[in-house]
């Protein structure tokens, strides 16, 4: 990404004839001036405009040697495509991944395989900020000023994160560009973000860097400045030379070329290019060198990522995108799985590493499997363009870039060609975040600031970043309909990460289709289905939703002895698991018995037992079905080492969702929430054959409960109870029983239903 102070209010060229003409004339170029003209183009980058237009002209008109080069408009569009496309498949395959593996490489059998269905990522921010600004640039011209680009934004109703949430933040709080992005005013300015959503600067400038580089001026500091900022054009420039340049090696350099040379971002890249030719057969080796300097090195961290394992700065992902360029050897799937296994936001650079990639290739070379299930026409979040529109909207901003340049469009052989003149990459100064210079100081008038019409974000205390809670879910999916519920929850937990589901109690098989079935629907196939001990091969009410599915295809790992895999893991793991169980635990007796150490590596969480009130609510307890139906494994739990939390029925019984709570649910669209909703009329019209409609109300819920505890306890009452487990299934209250947080009672019963709500209806 790259900073500039100069042309931060400036239109991006004007056509070269226009400009000398105005100058014979007298009369300097029309540029759109800061409301507090202090953000006026430098002398020095006016004087550098000027040059490269008046150059182009004399390209236009025969005075000099022309010094072009030709692109068929077809094939721009090919390659244009191609780049979109590979955006798309890049940050699907990598997003199960993000963040997951910080400061390591993410090991081959980590790696999710790829799934067609991956390719439809009009949900990711890598892709619908872009939108945001071509559509500003469809409706402005390539002439639009950073201003209006800022308003534009601030209107954008999609999530984001980072250096984009507290840019758009500012611009909503009347702070206008480029002061949005500046560092006295963004704690994030050298974060990745420009740097993610940057490829559609180079792909509307075919051959035309210096294009692509006075977009990130007005594009890349709405949200980000110095290193943040050339992570954009850097990105930006290679997409640009894509359309004429295949050799990896060559568009690293000319990306880098796009950049101020004493940059770190800059010494990033030459470090990745002179490792690659001192170890061109070993990208380890490579990221090691990285880590050791990028990483662990504290002047290379001196803005918002200055520590711990963590790291969402600009250059370390960079040079994540640049080692999958040069190590993937234009090889697809190598480009982005090496990118990818870099780590950090390992959705983020596979996604402009492979874009960049396809590019070179064109949409009509790049395979089938990633494009069987692309959906055109569906319509990126919150905006209105679809990846069909965004096509159309690229050839019309690339033919005004093209023109504005000083280049032309000619007719050869029945066929529109780009006449594109040969540009000089001209970075811009040197800029830091953690020795800034000035602020502009400027603010939004009163009347651009009534143009802002999205709600305001309250500013926040800035957070510390919480790690996820490792867990594996053991569970008897498949008989009761709450397990779905339960998995379903857990997906959409983003406190929690899910390590491996095991399946236990029953006919496992069947239990391990449907758990393996709704993975593959979450795109969360990383993660592993363990076969728990089979004691039977009855499929139960959920079998017409896995008819004919074949576990042997789950794009996943598939562990036949899901005890074994659930030991290694919890053994393995560098942190403490979480075990959420919410069926009966012969699985869990048979761990305990194998390794007992196991106890000392896991916490135990779950949905088991009745304490002081039974089914429905009744105020004397009941032998619990996980507890009646196998006691002699919940007393092996119970008695184990581990730290233990559960949910009784005291709590969990009474969890039933109603009225407009379970309508919002059923309506939804989302599909995972979808696909629990299918799974429960199938389940529903098993137990009630003779229904006539479908149910309006949800069963009792009662395993959501456990997943919850797993990171919060916030909505209960907990209790340390002694608890016994009889050999007749209760869990009664002795002194002689193991000390147990048990969640008693409902702080807030109404709180945790809308929690449910919140959680399946949210979009991924």
């Amino acid at each position: 990404m790259g900073f500039r102070s100069a042309a931060r209010q400036t239109p991006l060229c004007l056509g070269a004839t226009r400009v000398a003409r105005e100058k014979q004339r007298g009369v300097e170029p029309p540029y759109s001036a800061d409301a507090t003209r202090r953000t006026q183009m430098s002398k020095s980058v006016l004087k550098l405009v000027i040059a490269g237009a008046v150059a182009a002209s004399l390209v236009g008109t025969g005075r000099a040697e022309e010094k072009v080069r030709r692109l068929p408009v077809r094939e721009y569009l090919d390659k244009m495509k191609g780049g979109w496309l590979g955006q798309m498949v890049g940050v699907g395959w990598g997003a199960p991944t993000e963040f997951r593996w910080r400061a390591a490489i993410i090991p081959e059998d980590k790696m999710p395989p790829w799934n067609p269905a991956m390719v439809n990522q009009h949900g990711n921010d890598d892709l619908y900020v872009e939108m945001t600004f071509l559509g500003t640039l469809e409706k402005h011209g390539l002439g639009v000023s950073i201003r209006q680009a800022g308003i534009d934004w601030a209107n954008s109703r999609y999530q984001l994160w980072h250096a984009n949430k507290a840019g758009r933040d500012n611009l909503r709080a009347g702070i206008a560009p480029p002061d949005s992005g500046h560092p006295r005013f963004n704690a994030h300015a050298d974060d990745i973000d420009y740097q993610i959503e940057a490829d559609f600067s180079g792909l509307i400038a075919p051959g035309l860097p210096n294009t692509a580089i006075a977009l990130g001026e007005i594009f890349g500091r709405l949200m980000n400045y110095g290193d943040g900022l050339y992570g954009g054009q850097f990105v930006g420039g290679m997409y640009a030379e894509a359309f004429f340049e295949s050799d990896p090696v060559k568009l690293v350099r000319f990306g880098l070329a796009c950049i101020p040379e004493k940059s770190q971002y800059a010494e990033c890249i030459r470090d990745v290019l002179r490792w690659h030719e001192e170890e061109p057969n070993d990208w380890r080796k490579t990221w090691q060198k990285i880590e050791d300097k990028y990483n662990k090195n504290p002047a290379y961290r001196r803005f918002s990522c200055d520590k711990g394992d963590f790291n969402i700065d600009a250059k370390i992902n960079g040079a994540y995108i640049a080692m999958g360029l040069l190590y993937g050897k234009r090889d697809l799937d190598q480009t982005i799985l090496i990118s990818c296994r870099c780590g950090q936001d390992s959705d983020c650079n596979p996604s402009n590493a492979a874009g960049v990639l396809f590019t070179t290739l064109g949409a009509s070379k790049v395979p089938d499997r990633f494009t069987r299930e692309l959906k055109l026409n569906a319509r990126f979040s919150y905006t209105d363009y679809d990846l069909a529109k965004a096509y159309e909207v690229c050839e019309k901003l690339a033919r005004q870039a093209v023109v504005q340049a000083g280049g032309r469009i000619e007719r050869e052989g029945g066929e529109e060609v780009f006449v594109i003149p040969v540009q000089t990459p001209k970075p811009g100064k040197l800029e830091q975040c953690w020795e800034p210079g000035p602020a502009a100081n400027s603010k939004f008038t009163a009347e651009e600031r009534k143009q802002i019409t999205a709600k305001e974000e309250t500013p926040k205390p800035k957070a510390k970043k919480k790690a996820k809670i490792p867990v594996i879910l053991d569970t008897d999916i498949g008989t009761d309909i709450d397990d779905t519920w339960a998995l379903a929850l857990l997906l959409k937990s983003p406190e929690l990460d899910l390590k491996m589901v095991v399946t236990d109690q029953g006919d496992t098989v069947y239990r391990a289709k449907i758990a393996a079935r709704l993975l593959e629907v979450a795109r969360r196939t990383d993660v592993p289905v363990g076969i728990g001990i089979r004691q039977d091969e009855k499929a139960g009410p959920q079998a017409p939703w896995v008819a004919g599915y074949d576990l042997a295809k789950y794009p996943g790992k598939v562990h036949k002895d899901g005890v074994g895999a659930m030991i290694d893991l919890i053994m393995n793991s560098p942190e403490k698991i979480t075990l959420i169980c919410i069926g009966p635990v012969p699985n869990i007796q048979a761990a305990l018995e194998r390794k007992p150490e196991i106890a000392q590596r896991a916490r135990f969480v779950g949905m088991h037992g009745s304490v002081r009130l039974g089914y429905n609510g009744k105020p004397t307890p009941d032998p619990e079905w996980n507890v009646k139906c196998n006691p002699k494994a919940c007393q092996k739990a119970f008695t184990a080492a581990w730290p233990m939390t559960i949910t009784p029925l005291d709590t969990c019984g009474l969890v039933r969702l109603k009225g407009d709570k379970y309508r919002k649910i059923a309506e939804c669209d989302e599909p995972v929430t979808r696909a629990v909703i299918e799974n429960y009329q199938i389940w529903y019209k098993a137990g009630n054959p003779n229904a006539t409609s479908k149910p309006d109300a949800s069963s009792v819920l009662y395993d959501t409960v456990a997943v919850y505890l797993a990171f919060t306890d916030q909505l209960v009452n907990i209790e340390r109870l002694p608890i016994r487990v009889t050999d007749d299934g209760f869990t009664r209250i002795d002194p002689s029983g193991k000390q147990i947080d048990c969640a008693m009672s409902w702080k807030d019963l109404g709180a945790f239903e809308d929690f449910l709500v919140r959680r399946f209806t949210a979009k991924p």
